[in-house]
């Protein structure tokens, strides 16, 4: 069969087959399973022919096929056929042990789970494109340039379709280009959206997009079409079929020519609409065209031909570059190809793309490992001590001709059995967790099949690991002891049994205080941003949008009648929301020979004394000044030091903003954050519009938010009655851009909580293990004289020593990995030690109060009813 040559069955359930099975039915068992494999893979594919392998595989773990393991009498195996039976009542007569552990593995397992979900999903992102192996982004990268280290996602328009054509090896390419914030309406619906893109048609071959409605070999052929997400036909059309209906963007009538099926979340590209790229036209203002290849706004991608390498064709970019850019610039960029897999995690940033941070996957990654270690190490401290008061057991069995290695499997058998039931009850909470903790932070996880084989695959062996690894300690100090000697009551535990205990409750402390200290650093650091000073004042600030043509006819009136409000203190007119989502270009001053690429935005008159932004020398916009909209450049103070300018030396200085100003500089103000505090502040220029804006900054008095609202409505209702009210305030946009980290300072919280509650619950159940094993001592303490409170300090005072050593070993530790962590951002939080004390009180706290409870039931246990069982 042609097929057996591609594949192959699954090679560790082929070894499992090898491992249990008769020899004598080996042959016979595999040869059949493998004949209907080869059947199934080549019907059904490959995937369906594992599942079936590994089905059947399992299928024939029953006693006929599987070999014997252990040799012994027919006694023998009758005990160890019973101790299934021997164990189901010794649960049910230890109940609080069994749960704790149990309640201890399934939520370590289920933690586990949801946060193999999340990274999985995050180290995912677009996968689900069948050619995401060929697909590069060009980029522009500045970093030869020793006055800039920008890297842009972004190139000039005629890129995509010249290098198509002049390189081979280029199968094929796409640009996109996004736009601001649009009106869509369909009949009696109009809403503002942000996801509407332009793009070539070539789209659908270079990315994995299919149509569930339309032909997508059609679909942007026409100048007036538009492709809508599954999403967005929900919400304008409902149960009617899109296709061929009109809907209305800014004035132009578009046909639906089709919609996506679903898009999986986990794209770097997010869009509601598509239209052609031929329909794109170049803003009001700009001094540029659609040949212009200095015009950096452009999203670009190549598909390349399966034979192709990648290297050798960013090799041969500078040349193609040097045809269409002089000898000058060209020694200052180069393009690059950064592959589609890469661009989520890469260091190539835009604010339409979505990114992440490999930083967050260390750390949740490393949080889902401490919490099942924890829990195994849990799991195997009560097993352990669980063991030592069942010796009288064990000492009756071994008298009765029970072998070591009847007594291993009955020691193993056990906590196997609670892991692997541990497992199931966690895969079947799982998909409520993911539920709970997407609704709650905003991730979007589907629970299927395939995830659940995944999760399967991986957690099932792990069990069986945490099983085998808890019960091989009581398996081997049990099986070793003397009958004789436990009988009399002479056991003792040697000093390395007590040093395997007490090294383990000690790794159990470290990790709870380390992932407690980790959640107060995050959260503060992530705190630290929301509430930082950013050279303005985002509190009492609010946006209108409004569409660029309509904002220039009413912008005036609508100022008018906005400053009538009583809510309203100022208003203004910005092209930016603070966000970075700025222009750039190459900035000229006076007395430099090259230009430097800075950030540029426009801004309208009074806009800096209306957020509040101090002014270090000069002025800013005035309405009173027209010289100033033609010929004043404002800078800010990061600005002024490239240029080594003072602020009073600045004012009067020529300069040359890209293509869009050329003037002199008439103000400076203090250094202000224009966009997220990830980055330090960098220079920055503001000039008077000569394009369209979008937004309109209002100064607000206090008042209550509905009112204020409602009244700024009733404003602006009475100025521009056809365009819908879109309102917001600039501090709620601004915490957008951390949302990222404060979903991840919320799972690390969560799970450093989670994590001390399962370290509690394995304290609790050790503490009333050993404190029935120490029951006799604590009889003759009391028949002594030893009062109550000596009687809990007694049993307490070596787990309270060891949670402080746990915390001394620890601190090192995470004020390292902290510090790395926290150097990833521009505005760091003080490593301050309140964190690590704070960590520690709630560790010694929180434990405390579960000795204390459970020492103290045994400390008012009646000395008679304890020694008198000697």
């Amino acid at each position: 069969m042609s097929i057996s040559k591609n594949i192959s069955p699954p090679k560790w359930p082929q070894r499992f087959l090898h491992w249990y099975c008769k020899s004598d039915l080996l042959e016979m068992i595999e040869g059949d399973i493998e004949e209907e494999y080869y059947q199934i893979a080549e019907k059904k594919g490959a995937l369906k022919a594992k599942i079936y392998y590994l089905r059947q595989v399992f299928s024939f773990l029953r006693p006929f096929a599987t070999k014997r393991f252990f040799k012994q009498s027919i006694t023998n195996m009758g005990m160890n056929g019973n101790y299934i039976k021997v164990a189901l009542r010794g649960f049910k007569k230890d109940k609080l042990n069994l749960s704790l552990s149990l309640i201890g593995l399934i939520v370590a397992f289920t933690c586990a789970m949801i946060i193999y979900t999340v990274i999985d999903y995050q180290l995912n992102y677009d996968k689900f494109n069948t050619k995401a192996n060929r697909i590069y982004k060009v980029t522009y990268d500045e970093t030869l340039n020793p006055n800039s280290d920008r890297k842009l996602a972004t190139v000039g328009p005629p890129l995509g379709p010249a290098i198509k054509t002049y390189f081979p090896e280029v199968e094929d390419a796409v640009r996109f280009r996004d736009t601001p914030d649009q009106i869509v309406k369909y009949k009696d619906k109009q809403f503002y959206e942000k996801g509407i893109l332009f793009a070539d048609p070539s789209l659908f071959n270079v990315f994995t997009y299919p149509l569930e409605k339309g032909n997508a070999s059609k679909a942007l052929t026409e100048i007036n079409s538009i492709v809508i997400t599954h999403e967005m036909a929900i919400k304008y059309f409902g149960e009617e079929d899109p296709i061929g209906k009109l809907m209305d963007i800014e004035g132009t009538t578009l046909q639906v020519t089709g919609v996506f099926a679903p898009i999986p979340s986990n794209t770097h590209l997010h869009f509601d609409f598509i239209r052609p790229f031929e329909a794109f036209k170049v803003p009001f203002g700009y001094p540029v065209t659609l040949d212009t290849w200095g015009w950096i706004s452009f999203h670009t991608y190549v598909l390349l031909r399966p034979d192709a390498n990648a290297q050798e064709l960013e090799s041969k970019l500078p040349p193609f570059a040097k045809t269409h850019f002089d000898e000058d610039r060209i020694s200052r960029f180069r393009y690059r190809l950064q592959p589609l897999l890469d661009i989520y995690f890469g260091d190539v940033k835009h604010d339409k793309i979505a990114s992440g941070s490999y930083n967050y996957i260390y750390v949740l990654g490393s949080v889902g490992i401490l919490i099942l270690v924890l829990a195994a190490f849990n799991f195997t401290n009560i097993s352990t001590a669980k063991s030592l008061t069942r010796a009288m057991e064990t000492g009756l069995r071994k008298t009765m001709g029970s072998t070591e290695r009847a007594l291993w499997f009955r020691y193993l058998m056990e906590p196997i059995m609670l892991t692997l039931f541990a497992v199931i009850i966690a895969l079947a909470i799982t998909p409520y967790g993911l539920g709970w903790i997407g609704s709650t932070l905003g991730f979007e996880y589907s629970w299927d099949m395939s995830l659940f084989q995944r999760l399967l695959i991986l957690f099932l062996p792990m069990a069986l690991v945490i099983g085998l690894f808890s019960g091989f300690y009581p398996a081997f100090i049990m099986s070793s002891f003397q009958p004789a000697s436990v009988l009399k009551g002479n056991l003792k535990v040697s000093h390395k049994g007590n040093f395997l205990r007490t090294t383990l409750v000690t790794v159990q402390f470290g990790i709870t205080s380390a992932l407690l200290i980790g959640s107060f650093i995050i959260s503060a650091q992530v705190n630290f941003m929301l509430d930082k000073d950013l050279g303005y004042d985002k509190d009492q600030i609010a946006i209108l949008q409004i569409p660029g043509e309509t904002l220039e006819k009413y912008y005036r009136p609508l100022k008018q009648q906005l400053l009538q409000n009583p809510y309203v203190q100022a208003v203004s007119i910005g092209g930016t929301r603070m966000d970075g989502d700025n222009g750039s270009g190459p900035i000229l001053a006076e007395g430099f020979d090259e230009g430097i690429p800075m950030k540029i935005t426009a801004i309208g008159e009074d806009f800096l004394k209306t957020i509040g932004v101090q002014m270090l020398a000069g002025k800013e916009f005035s309405a009173t000044h027209e010289y100033d909209s033609a010929d004043g450049i404002i800078i800010n103070e990061s600005a002024a030091k490239v240029f080594k300018w003072t602020p009073e030396e600045a004012i009067g200085k020529k300069m040359q903003v890209s293509d869009q100003r050329e003037g002199h500089v008439m103000g400076v103000v203090k250094n202000f954050n224009f966009s997220s505090l990830h980055e330090p502040i960098a220079p920055f220029i503001l000039i008077y519009p000569h394009t369209r804006l979008t937004d309109v900054y209002i100064k607000l008095k206090p008042g209550k938010v509905h009112d204020l609202v409602l009244s700024i409505e009733n404003s602006y209702n009475g100025v521009i009655a056809d365009v819908p009210f879109d309102f917001m305030f600039l501090d709620d946009h601004l915490q957008k851009l951390y949302a990222s980290d404060k979903q991840f300072a919320s799972l690390v919280k969560i799970f450093s909580w989670i994590t001390m509650i399962v370290a509690i619950v394995g304290l609790y159940g050790l503490i009333a293990l050993i404190c029935r094993y120490r029951m006799k001592e604590i009889g003759v303490r009391k028949v002594l004289g030893a009062t109550f409170s000596s009687l809990i300090f007694t049993l307490s005072k070596s787990f309270v020593l060891l949670i402080i050593i746990a915390n001394v070993i620890t601190w090192p530790m995470v004020y390292y990995f902290a510090s790395q962590w926290i150097n990833s951002f521009a505005y760091q939080v003080d490593l301050s030690l309140m964190y690590f004390v704070l960590g520690f009180l709630i560790t010694i706290g929180i434990a405390s109060i579960a000795l204390t409870v459970q020492s103290g039931k045994a400390a008012l246990v009646n000395p008679v009813n304890t020694l008198r069982q000697e």
